[in-house]
């Protein structure tokens, strides 16, 4: 099978894969490459997450606070361990009132008037994602993140 290509030949070619897939060169394609990524995230082998840095509000999904989390999911109306702020724009919105309150003391017309000021494109360039290993389930089953 031969031996593993090294993290910088590994990176050349996602380098040129990428270039290729926005050039067009794989169009015809994107349905199998996509459905092979989202095969490899749910092996719960790797993990994406999300980071925001819009103005003030910088942060990463690990430095959301539990008590961040639980206020997020009772304004989206959604189950917490599934929320992604870029999936629906009302979940994006709760997760920014939550911050605009927890993070910089804004509430009310002040946090509406906040997230008025940003337009749609802003937040969602505001926003990025980067992949971690997923921790070592622990002898019971469970991961060690806690």
């Amino acid at each position: 099978m031969g031996e593993k290509p090294s993290e910088a030949e590994i990176a050349a070619d996602v380098s040129e894969i990428r270039t290729g897939i926005l050039a067009g060169d794989y169009d015809g394609h994107l349905v199998t490459l996509s459905q092979a990524l989202q095969a490899r995230a749910m092996s719960g082998e790797t993990v994406v997450k999300w980071q925001l840095k819009l103005d003030e509000l910088e942060l990463t999904e690990d430095d959301l606070t539990f008590p961040e989390a639980v206020k997020w999911s009772k304004v989206a109306g959604e189950n917490w361990s599934t929320l992604r702020p870029l999936s629906d724009a009302s979940v994006c919105q709760a997760l920014l009132l939550v911050l605009l309150d927890s993070r910089l003391g804004l509430t009310g017309d002040a946090a509406v008037e906040k997230l008025n000021g940003w337009t749609q494109r802003e937040v969602v360039e505001a926003f990025t994602e980067y992949e971690v290993a997923s921790p070592a389930p622990l002898p019971d089953g469970s991961d060690s993140s806690g």
